[in-house]
């Protein structure tokens, strides 16, 4: 006896996945269910969409703070020959809303 299985989707960001959100839908898929779908960026629009959009948040203002910083660093520093890359980790968190699925359901 061969098993359904279901696809989860995980999106770059949220326009994106409410694209496949829609087209899924269109298609006759049932979300959750055939498709768990997770934006990242958590967009307003996505709260608005049916159903509404499971997203990753990120802090927006400390991103950019971040990335101004290392752009700052570059220009004071702008004779060194060579910059090592550096990784910098900012807090991330899931919005629950009504696309994701856990364990093949939403909960």
């Amino acid at each position: 006896e061969q098993q359904e299985k279901s696809l989860g989707i995980f999106s770059s960001n949220d326009q994106m996945a409410l694209g496949f959100l829609h087209t899924a839908l269109e298609n006759g898929s049932i979300i959750p269910g055939d498709y768990g779908i997770v934006g990242y960026d958590n967009m307003p629009y996505g709260r608005i969409y049916y159903p509404k959009l499971s997203s990753i948040n990120t802090n927006l203002d400390e991103l950019a703070e971040s990335a101004l910083d290392y752009l700052i660093n570059r220009i004071k520093n702008k004779n060194v020959k060579k910059i090592k890359p550096t990784t910098t980790l900012l807090p991330v968190n899931i919005v629950e809303r009504k696309t994701h699925y856990y364990n093949g359901q939403n909960q």
